[in-house]
């Protein structure tokens, strides 16, 4: 890695095809084109919420009054919707109390009455979260609704560890994404579930690894670490990397190749300090990370060989450059890392 620039007082960057698209002072955008010069930059006089890069739009929400800001061929518009996402040149809005698809003409494909706040695309399907405990799935083509998950009540309900347990109702945290027509999402609890994209009824539950150095079943009654659980479809694999943790799941035969490994004696050889390495994209076989720390205190990224189950690389290696006070958000995109700090500053590098 070699360092190639720094951009300063920032709020919120998005990158892809060597644009790269940020908010400074919460209420001016600019975008700069691969050799970071500015090829656009307006400044909207109002807050604006984190900025996307979706179907060649540029796109932001006002903070206030949440107004959506697009950006397309050099030109910007406001428009009286919040946008939640784009995708396939559809936009994706909550308006009137309602969440609807439209097309560029603004003509409305489908609408529902509850929010898209959790979501997931899968082929022609949208799934949602509605609340705690119900999935909601979508044809996304016409919006009718194909099923609805829901819970069953008091089943997963979980008790945490340690000197004071605590008592907890099982929610749904989060839907992960879709592979071979199953749909998985996880629990509060880091359980996580299977449902049949065509029947919406579970097929898998898988609580704990079921091949790791240590007996889960003794030591905790869930693997709470599931929560930072990920889909890489190439790979037809779930997996997570959290804390000195890194899990990894054949989505061929999931029931018996949850399989949990032990990295703290590499983060020890690289001086990562463990317990904070959090933020993570992955890139085929490796998974670049960064620690989350406070910005009065030293954070580092590197990357972590998922074949190997080792770190080969840390930002410690750049010396002085390689040091950030504290990561919010990495990315890594056009051979090109984006590190994002506490201290408000993009840090750019190229590999």
């Amino acid at each position: 890695m070699k360092k190639l620039t720094d951009i300063f007082n920032i709020n919120s960057f998005c990158s892809e095809n060597d644009v790269i698209a940020v908010v400074f002072k919460k209420s001016t955008v600019q975008l700069l084109n691969e050799y970071f010069e500015i090829d656009y930059e307006k400044d909207l006089g109002e807050n604006l919420q984190d900025i996307f890069i979706d179907d060649n739009f540029i796109w932001t929400n006002t903070a206030m009054d949440g107004k959506a800001v697009i950006i397309s061929n050099g030109s910007i518009t406001v428009e009286n919707f919040y946008l939640t996402t784009i995708k396939n040149y559809f936009f994706y809005i909550s308006q009137d109390g309602k969440d609807k698809k439209i097309n560029e003409s603004g003509e409305v494909m489908w609408e529902i009455p509850d929010g898209l706040f959790f979501y997931k695309f899968l082929c022609n399907e949208l799934c949602y979260k509605k609340n705690i405990n119900e999935l909601i799935l979508l044809d996304d083509l016409n919006g009718e609704k194909l099923w609805n998950f829901i819970l069953l009540d008091g089943k997963y309900n979980w008790e945490s560890n340690g000197p004071y347990p605590t008592k907890y109702t099982g929610e749904i945290n989060n839907i992960i994404g879709a592979f071979n027509n199953t749909l998985w999402a996880v629990l509060n609890s880091g359980i996580l579930i299977g449902i049949d994209v065509k029947s919406g009824k579970i097929e898998y539950e898988l609580i704990f690894p079921n091949k790791s150095d240590e007996d889960f079943t003794n030591s905790r009654n869930v693997f709470l670490y599931g929560l930072h659980t990920k889909l890489d479809e190439l790979r037809g694999t779930l997996f997570g990397l959290f804390f000195h943790y890194y899990w990894e799941i054949d989505l061929a035969h999931p029931l018996d190749t949850y399989v949990y490994y032990d990295i703290e004696e590499t983060c020890k050889q690289h001086e990562i300090a463990y317990n904070n390495l959090k933020y993570h994209c992955h890139l085929g076989d490796e998974v670049v990370f960064a620690q989350q720390e406070f910005a009065q205190d030293p954070s580092y990224v590197g990357i972590f060989n998922r074949n190997t189950k080792e770190i080969t690389w840390t930002s410690r290696e750049l010396g002085e450059d390689g040091v950030f006070k504290g990561v919010k958000k990495i990315d890594f995109s056009d051979n090109r890392l984006y590190v994002f700090d506490r201290a408000n500053t993009l840090h750019i590098f190229e590999r």
